[in-house]
């Protein structure tokens, strides 16, 4: 099984039938050749900055169904995520940040009200795409949920969790899964996949459960263990689906085609 690039130990299937990483820089400079064209045509210089020409490096540390697996890590942040961990944010975008010089009432509305210029690369990069069915993008959701769920209930993992269990519940920490323990702290479970700006915080306590929570991984091999289990898992399921799924990858090239078509379009 492929590795994954954004925050999970082991691949989500939109993953591994996705767009990578590469793929995702082609999408991103065709959406925005398109949107800068868009907004030309009606008389405005596009205020976004170009996307990134590399894809962002692979997140570090932490994974969304395991937790923290890093010791400098949960030292450092305790569960908080760090600011540059999902690609530079915009500054413009930030909360309560004012508007770039050139905002106004018209331009926006050139850039997102009716047929505004934003909306244009959704129709754009699907033309030529298979659409795919409901039950086939409900079908990646399930797989990822119930391997998650088969792993944590696999026999040979049993004995690790009982480990690290233990080894929480002798410092005070009654936590009965690695999710348990970082869903009690407001950090990367819910602010990494918002992508809010900025540098959160951690506090003493937080740090000190992430701290304990990796030392009973080690102590425990929780992670190795839980990373194998879950992609024997859910690479057997991936199998079990793949002419389905295959539509997926197909979704993915067309717009990839699509995307350089409007690079060579619109440059």
């Amino acid at each position: 099984m492929p590795p994954s690039r954004s925050g999970w130990l082991v691949p989500r299937v939109s993953e591994i039938f996705g767009p990578t990483g590469e793929q995702e820089v082609v999408i991103a400079q065709g959406s925005y050749a398109l949107v800068r064209h868009c907004m030309a045509e009606r008389g405005f210089d596009l205020l976004d900055p170009p996307p990134a020409a590399t894809p962002p490096p692979a997140v570090e540390g932490f994974d969304y169904d395991m937790g923290i697996t890093s010791e400098e890590r949960a030292a450092q942040s305790g569960y908080q995520y760090r600011f540059g961990d999902f690609g530079s944010i915009d500054p413009a975008v930030a909360r309560n940040a004012p508007m770039p010089e050139g905002w106004t009432e018209a331009y926006e509305e050139a850039w997102k009200g009716d047929d505004g210029c934003r909306y244009r690369p959704d129709d754009e990069l699907g033309q030529g795409a298979p659409e795919p069915s409901a039950e086939v993008v409900d079908m990646a959701d399930r797989i990822d949920q119930e391997s998650v769920m088969a792993a944590w209930g696999e026999p040979v993992v049993e004995p690790a969790l009982t480990v690290w269990r233990t080894c929480m519940e002798r410092n005070g920490y009654p936590y009965a899964t690695p999710q348990e323990a970082y869903e009690a702290f407001d950090g990367f479970a819910s602010t990494a996949q918002a992508r809010r700006p900025g540098d959160a915080t951690a506090s003493p306590a937080e740090i000190a459960t992430a701290v304990r929570d990796m030392a009973c991984k080690t102590e425990s091999g929780l992670v190795a263990l839980w990373r194998q289990e879950l992609g024997r898992i859910r690479w057997a399921m991936v199998q079990d689906n793949l002419p389905s799924l295959l539509v997926l990858q197909e979704v993915t090239a067309q717009r990839v085609a699509n995307a350089q078509a409007l690079i060579e379009r619109y440059g």
